[in-house]
């Protein structure tokens, strides 16, 4: 998996070639980055100084000293203001979670801030309710920078030769100073206002003054606000990890993480805008589970599951049918295309009984999440809508420059094992099937003969053995 995206891991070695804080140029991108005591997973975190907050904030400088494999050490740097006795000790950074200068997320702000938010108060909750958390929240706190994306959509099979990184110029963090107001003129004549207004001046500079002191003390960050949006996502974590069986949590399971995510992001690009602009400001996270916990005698079924809030899981066996990048790609974007037609009803929280209603309310969502992934038991989806996705999704892996044949091959491969028992899942939800393969063979040769859309090539069947091997899909 390191050739998979050598981007990231280059970049970081030149930063550190320039000597330990020679190159402020590394900063915080995750939203809920902590210090760990050691280069591992199960390390315990730091604590910090409540000026903090519960992690460390995003955009602020991270000084790196050594790397160890895909782990940095080193000292994010201290805020504006900040005494020295609360500076954060040096510790460990998974390399995913940082930005080099001139590099950007692939994420807008808002979202991240959101994501922030979620996984605050998924802690915050946990404290009320049984709910396993933190393997989630080192995931979604992993940055795919744009310049990562670009690199990894360009290889197609071959090595990349070239990048080009942005300079390093360290950034200024002088304090402004807050310039005092001229001195008054004074009033000349008869006018017998004067008084006024030197009173007027002196409780102006007063008032400056109480700004003054006001800015210079350092206080801690304010809680994140939580909406029915937020509460909506954690419901959505809650049932991930109470419904399906879910790996540990291993650089490869990270590695696998970020392929799964820059895969579908390179095909979402190709969606039209009508998919593009839903997801803009949304958030969403592929995820990889094992089984159903309610099936745990079915080893290795074929999965797929939308959960409210943005979360998809899809089991190792849907993962290892792909033959290649292509078919990975239409699993994975088909999703976020149906995600449209979907009429989901919204879950109803109370701040009374918040977190507790998690539970009643999850039983009655999971009921729900299960019918929508039905053709057969769905109220608002039929043959018509699936075969619309279908096309939707082979445009959206076409426009990206992956092979539009790949849906195709994928959707005959799990027809030809339906009466697998690995694919009963498949088999009693998707009907048409058939109809579906044909129809969409039809509408790919049409539109491909007169060129509605390109004719992608790249496969990538290399980086994606590759990657299924190292990524070890089945347990």
């Amino acid at each position: 998996m390191k050739a998979l995206f050598p981007a990231l891991t280059v970049s970081l070695l030149s930063l550190t070639s320039l000597g330990a804080f020679a190159a402020p140029g590394a900063t915080l991108s995750g939203p809920w980055v902590q210090l760990r005591n050691a280069p591992v997973f199960e390390a315990k975190t730091q604590p910090l100084a409540a000026n903090w907050g519960p992690a460390l904030p995003i955009g602020q400088e991270f000084r790196v000293e050594k790397v160890y494999g895909r782990w940095l050490y080193g000292t994010p740097a201290p805020l504006a203001r900040m005494p020295e006795k609360e500076y954060a000790k040096p510790g460990w950074v998974f390399s995913r979670m940082l930005l080099l200068g001139g590099d950007e997320d692939t994420l807008p702000a808002a979202t991240v801030r959101a994501s922030r938010a979620v996984i605050f108060h998924t802690i915050q909750a946990a404290k009320k309710i049984p709910m396993q958390h933190a393997p989630l929240d080192f995931l979604e706190s992993l940055t795919l920078s744009k310049g990562t994306l670009k690199a990894f959509s360009s290889q197609d099979e071959k090595a990349l030769t070239s990048w080009r990184w942005p300079s390093f110029v360290p950034a200024a963090h002088a304090e402004g100073e807050i310039p005092e107001a001229p001195p008054s003129m004074g009033l000349s004549g008869t006018d017998l206002n004067f008084l006024d207004q030197e009173f007027s001046v002196i409780q102006e500079k007063k008032n400056a003054e109480k700004k003054l002191q006001q800015s210079k003390k350092l206080r801690p960050p304010p809680t994140p606000a939580i909406d029915q949006g937020i509460r909506t996502a954690i419901l959505g974590r809650y049932m991930l990890q109470k419904y399906l069986e879910l790996p540990t949590l291993t650089h490869e399971e990270v590695d696998g993480f970020i392929y799964m995510r820059a895969t579908a992001m390179r095909a979402l690009d190709g969606c039209p805008k009508i998919v593009r602009n839903f997801w803009a400001n949304r958030r969403w996270n592929h995820y990889r589970a094992f089984r159903l916990k309610s099936r745990p005698e079915i080893a290795h079924p074929w999965l797929e599951v939308a959960l409210p809030g943005g979360y998809f899981a899809f089991s190792g066996k849907s993962l290892d049918l792909a033959g290649n990048e292509s078919e990975m790609a239409f699993l994975l974007v088909r999703p976020l295309v149906r995600e449209l037609r979907l009429q989901r009803k919204k879950p109803k929280f109370s701040a009374k009984t918040w977190p507790q209603d998690l539970e009643t309310e999850s039983e009655e969502i999971w009921d729900q999440t299960l019918k929508s992934q039905s053709t057969k038991y769905s109220v608002n989806l039929d043959v018509a809508d699936e075969n619309a996705v279908d096309i939707m999704a082979t445009e959206c892996i076409s426009r990206s420059g992956y092979r539009p044949m790949g849906g195709i091959s994928y959707l005959r491969k799990i027809a030809a094992k339906r009466e697998e028992p690995w694919a009963q899942w498949f088999t009693k939800n998707s009907i048409g099937l058939d109809y579906r393969i044909e129809r969409l063979a039809s509408v790919l040769e049409t539109a491909l003969a007169e060129k509605k859309f390109p004719e992608g090539q790249a496969t990538n069947p290399k980086r994606f053995a590759t990657a299924s091997r190292h990524w070890n899909i089945l347990p």
